[in-house]
């Protein structure tokens, strides 16, 4: 009886071969849930292709809400304040003189956008500016007089 030898396919084993692709799936968990730059449908049916990154920060008498939105003019950005929901929503449109055989890498998002931020009822809906400065929206409302907060001293 002749013996015949099986092949073996002998792999090294790496123990950091598959640290990209965990890496990889791990951006995707955090991106959706973070909501970032993915495609996400409204409710009336259109699709939003990015999402601006966006900090809110409490201040004394104001609270501040501030968005990076480098390449777009003011005119392609609608704030609405509406039962305490702040609602900034725009577009920004790619560049029609690029000729895309020429394009090597692009990260750069394009389409539209929508960011709604639930705001406390103490806001006072009449007193809210907005600027757009190099690329940076802030927008700066108001807090009520009697709901800003006070230090509260303890009695002997």
């Amino acid at each position: 009886m002749a013996r015949t030898a099986l092949p073996t396919l002998l792999t090294r084993w790496d123990p950091f071969s598959h640290l990209d692709d965990l890496r990889r799936e791990m951006n995707l968990v955090f991106d959706r849930t973070l909501g970032r730059n993915l495609p996400e449908r409204t409710g009336i049916g259109q699709t939003l292709t990015w999402l601006p990154d966006a900090e809110v920060v409490e201040e004394e008498k104001s609270y501040v809400v501030r968005m990076d939105l480098p390449g777009i003019d003011r005119e392609s950005i609608d704030i609405g304040l509406a039962n305490n929901v702040l609602t900034i929503q725009g577009e920004r449109k790619t560049e029609k003189e690029r000729k895309e055989e020429n394009v090597h890498v692009s990260e750069r998002a394009y389409g539209r956008f929508l960011r709604s931020f639930t705001l406390p009822q103490e806001v006072d809906a009449e007193k809210v500016d907005a600027k757009l400065h190099h690329g940076v929206l802030e927008i700066r409302l108001t807090k009520m007089a009697e709901a800003r907060s006070r230090k509260i001293t303890i009695q002997t």
